[in-house]
């Protein structure tokens, strides 16, 4: 593994396995440069406290990112992102444009996804209750024929 000014730390220490607050399992392979500190000008900055620099590497990111790298850079990836920017943007314009949430008016970050379900709930029941009444319509219409 190569650190940033360019040395490579070399002497592996082992893993550190532990969960992020969301429950997601996070390995980082820990490596360290014991013999590699003299004559460094940063040498100050990477010995603190009696102990030398440690740098961790977290496999399971480093995993997912290659696979996520890869899946869009075929042809059929990049035409799904493209449309998800587009259906992601309708749905945010009309919340915008249309609802009027231009700010939330909740505080604290349970407040504030509360308030932002709550709108996208109403939004899915308009959504549904359009689609309702278009079939209705059809229905009657298909009758009257």
């Amino acid at each position: 593994m190569i650190c940033p000014e360019g040395r490579v730390l070399d002497q592996y220490e082992g893993d550190n396995i532990s969960r992020t607050r969301g429950g997601n399992l996070h390995i980082s392979q820990m490596y360290a440069e014991k013999g590699h500190c003299e004559g460094c000008p940063r040498r100050s900055q990477c010995f603190r406290f009696g102990k030398y620099r440690r740098v961790g590497k977290n496999v399971v990111m480093e995993e997912l990112q290659g696979k996520v790298d890869e899946n869009l850079g075929c042809e059929e990836g990049k035409g799904l992102c493209r449309q998800r920017s587009i259906q992601v943007e309708g749905a945010f314009g009309i919340l915008k444009q249309d609802r009027g949430m231009t700010r939330f008016r909740r505080r604290g970050l349970k407040g504030v996804k509360m308030e932002f379900l709550l709108n996208c709930l109403g939004l899915n029941l308009y959504k549904y209750h359009l689609f309702w009444l278009k079939q209705r319509a059809n229905n009657l219409i298909g009758k009257l024929n």
